[in-house]
């Protein structure tokens, strides 16, 4: 596997994982409003009239628009730059991971403590690779 590829397969394995949890929101979206469980006269103007379990799926769909995005421009200029290296790739599949984790728990139990725990742990591995990048483009 070539050091391009190994930067972006976490990178592919996100969007996949991002696109699941877009058709899992809607299907929790959709059983909803058939079984009447939301309307639809509430929800088209404010999501938040989705009940807790769907909102969750929702939420999470969101938060990969969020700090991620961070991710994906480190991405973008390491491979543009052309100085990735096995500290970046170690760093993007530990961000990675991280996500994946922050999703189980948020949909999962959604243990506020852990989710934390878990998000900050993503924006520290994420703080790492900019440094790393940063250090790599100008020292």
């Amino acid at each position: 596997m070539s050091l391009q590829q190994a930067l972006l397969l976490p990178v592919f394995l996100h969007v996949l994982m991002t696109i699941g949890l877009g058709v899992a929101s809607a299907r929790a979206r959709r059983k909803s409003l058939i079984a009447g469980r939301a309307r639809m006269k509430e929800v088209v103007v404010d999501s938040r009239a989705f009940p807790d379990d769907v909102r969750k799926l929702g939420n999470n769909y969101d938060n990969q628009f969020q700090l991620p995005l961070f991710w994906y421009a480190g991405i973008a200029f390491t491979l543009i730059l052309n100085v990735g290296d096995g500290v970046l790739v170690a760093l993007s599949w530990a961000f990675l991971a991280l996500r994946v984790g922050h999703s189980f728990v948020h949909v999962g139990r959604n243990q506020l403590v852990r989710r934390f725990y878990v998000f900050t742990a993503g924006a520290v591995v994420l703080t790492a690779y900019w440094l790393w990048l940063a250090y790599k483009v100008f020292v």
